[in-house]
């Protein structure tokens, strides 16, 4: 039999323990007990793991049977670039703030060029230059005087304020 008790002769909440003399059938029955709370708790994993496989099941059917739709590269048309409007511009290179295109307004920095105090903002492929720009192995530097040949376009942020954007043709260092 075992006791726990301390070296006062009391047991863990300060009380004497009680000696219990279990019959050889108490075991069993506590055995029998726990064997039907596993029992009851073995069925909700069975229906788990069934509406797992299930899910899985539907959702593989639908990625591998059903048809999908194929897209050809000579259907994919590139983006055409306005040929008017082309514009040689000489004028101190920056890096500015982006016009606000989207709502709510994503902030960030673009390449841009200053002339008269109006700021062209550069684009390759329609979309503002944000990351670091090398040109035919020119490297401008905030601050720069360059010379850039481009397509020019006049857009509207969203709150109706113009800013003009630059098609890049050819950038270089002025002379």
């Amino acid at each position: 039999m075992l006791e726990l008790v301390d070296r006062h002769g009391l047991g863990p909440c300060g009380v004497k323990p009680m000696r219990v003399r279990l019959s050889p059938a108490a075991p069993v029955r506590i055995f029998q007990l726990k064997n039907m709370n596993n029992q009851s708790f073995s069925k909700i994993w069975v229906m788990l793991i069934v509406v797992i496989l299930l899910g899985g099941g539907i959702l593989g059917w639908q990625y591998w049977w059903l048809p999908k739709e194929e897209i050809r590269m000579s259907e994919i048309k590139k983006p055409e670039i306005p040929t008017k409007n082309t514009i040689t511009l000489v004028g101190k290179y920056s890096f500015v703030g982006n016009p606000c295109t989207t709502k709510p307004c994503l902030p960030g920095m673009v390449h841009s060029v200053l002339v008269d105090n109006k700021y062209y903002y550069l684009t390759i492929n329609r979309h503002l230059i944000w990351e670091e720009l090398t040109w035919e192995g020119y490297k401008p530097l905030g601050g720069d005087t360059v010379t850039i040949e481009g397509y020019l376009s006049e857009k509207v942020d969203i709150f109706n304020n113009p800013f003009y954007t630059i098609e890049i043709i050819s950038l270089k260092k002025a002379k």
